[in-house]
Order: structure tokens, then sequence, then C-alpha cells
């Protein structure tokens, strides 16, 4: 194919590509009647699509400084098909440290942790971003020159219990969840935060995702469908969403054009259409989410009987 050939920066630059991943990690979004309650937004024909580059290999004295943080000893490592793992002796608290490109997720096991249950109150925004700013000093997390929106984290509150987590109301939360999502120009990103941690009133860390690779700063414009195209989409059974029941009626609320990030490996970071709703089920009205590929299908591999590229990211340059 010529595409190949094609230099960067010029239109399909990186040639036909798969999907966003999450046409194969969420369903099928599904409605028998649809109602638009908000004007389309009108954007360029044109946007960036950027590939992802290989985070450099984590040394080993930086990631036992890693399990040193969230106090896994060095005798609880076992290192398998790429993975180092940190594992706590009798539960589940465990880290997982991807050694080939420094991403890592950290589990707390909270089963019997009757201190953290009885705690009454989660970290205010103030306090729960100070300490987030302690913790990747600590761990030599820098956002400069990273595309994160950190001035625009999402928080959401979190109760514990024995019986495992819920959202709740920041007044009867025990935990608080911090999302941290790219942002380029002015185009944001949605889908699995690059960056995540959750936080209880003290600042004990009981779960922390660093999925962050860095984009190639030379993106490639590509042809995208307009909004009023992606809503025929939706329509038509097309887009794909969290919610897994059919709704017997949607109101579409907001329309908006971000880029979609996932924790399992995808060569480019790709803009898609969100959706944002209300849709009216028996037992109750439901908010939901859902998404379109952005890019023209002319330059994107749409059978889904066909896996995603599982092609290891590219070495970043020197």
């Amino acid at each position: 194919s010529s595409s190949i050939f094609r230099p960067r920066g010029i239109e399909a630059g990186f040639g036909i590509m798969d999907p966003p991943i999450f046409t194969e990690t969420l369903n099928i979004f599904k409605s028998k009647s649809f109602t638009n309650d908000i004007d389309l937004p009108k954007e360029g024909s044109k946007i960036d699509v950027y590939r992802f580059l290989k985070n450099q290999k984590l040394t080993e004295d930086q990631q036992d400084g890693v399990a040193s943080f969230f106090g896994l000893r060095r005798g609880d490592k076992s290192q398998k098909d790429g993975l180092t793992i940190w594992k706590r002796r009798g539960d589940t608290t465990y880290l997982k440290l991807n050694t080939t490109n420094a991403h890592f997720t950290y589990i707390r096991d909270n089963s019997r942790d009757k201190n953290l249950f009885n705690l009454k109150t989660a970290p205010d925004k103030k306090v729960a971003l100070k300490k987030t700013q302690e913790i990747f000093k600590e761990l030599d997390i820098s956002f400069s020159g990273k595309n994160i929106d950190s001035a625009n984290p999402v928080l959401t509150y979190l109760n514990f219990s024995a019986s495992g987590k819920k959202k709740s109301s920041e007044k009867s939360a025990n935990a608080v969840e911090i999302k941290f999502y790219r942002k380029i120009r002015k185009i944001v990103g949605n889908g699995d935060a690059p960056i995540r941690l959750v936080l209880t009133e003290k600042g004990k860390v009981l779960e922390m995702d660093f999925y962050f690779s860095p984009l190639d700063p030379e993106g490639a414009p590509y042809p995208i469908i307009t909004s009023s195209q992606a809503l025929e989409e939706v329509k038509s059974g097309k887009s794909f969403s969290e919610a897994k029941q059919e709704f017997n009626s949607v109101t579409i609320t907001q329309i908006s054009l971000v880029y979609w990030e996932s924790k399992f490996y995808q060569p480019f970071l790709q803009p898609v259409w969100m959706f944002i709703g209300i849709g009216e089920t028996e037992i109750g009205d439901i908010e939901f989410q859902t998404f379109v590929p952005a890019v023209s299908s002319n330059y994107l591999s749409l059978d889904l009987e066909e896996e995603p590229s599982n092609q290891p990211p590219p070495v970043a340059p020197n």
C-alpha cells in the first residue's frame, strides 16, 4: 500500500488503522427511540491522530522504589511474561508492573480493614490534590510535556465497606478516586484514565493505575465524520457503551469530540464522538455514555471478526 510510505503530517499519514479498542470491550448501544435535546457541534473536517511511544524501561532500582512506596517487600517479588509482581503474603494486595513500558497497577486488600470502614470522611478536593502531588513527587512522576490535564482531574467519592466499594456522596464517603486524563489542544480524553488513584482521608493509597505512555509529538490529520453522521450511527446501533440493557427511549443531552484511551494496548490515540444522555427503562432513568469512532471509516479496519493489532508499540526515537 502506498500509505505505508506516506510521511507523517499529511492526510492519513499512518495508513489504515484498527478502530479504538472499545470496539472489543464495550457493548453495542441499543434503544427503540431517540430524542436529541441539543444542537450538534460543528467541528473541522480533520483531526490529528497520534502514535503511542514506548516508555523507557524501568531499572531494577526504580522497580524496587515503586514497590517500597507501596510497602511491599523485595522478597514478595516474582517475574513472569514481562511482568514483575509483588504480592503480600496472606492477602490479595499486589503490585503488577510491566517492566517494558513502566505501566503499573496497585490494588490493596481492604476486605478486613476495620480502620478504613470506620472512617467517616474522605479528603476534600484541595486536600486530595495536594496529597496527590506529594505522591507523584515521591514516585518521580512529572506532568511536564505529557499532555495530561493536571488542572482538571475527575473526582469520584467512594464508600468502602466489608461488602466492597460503591459510589457515594462526599458526605458519606471514606475515600476519593482521582482520575487524570489527556488533553491535546482543546480536546480532552475519555475511556481509561492514564493515571488513576484512590485515597483515604489520611492519604493512604488504596488503588493506583499508571497506564501513561508518551505520544509521538508529530500527529497525522485524518478526515473525521460529522456529529450528525455519528448520531445516525448511534441510532442504528453502531456505537459502543458500558450500558448493557436496551433502552425504551433515550434523550441525548451532550455531544463532544474526545480522544479515546484504553489500558489495553492500542497503537494510536484516536478521536471519538462521545454522546451523553438519559435512557428510559422499566426500573427508571439511567445516565449513559456511548461512543462512535470519529475517523472516517475509509481509514479504519472495521471488521470486528479481526482482532485489533497486537504488535508491540514502536520504540521511542533517540
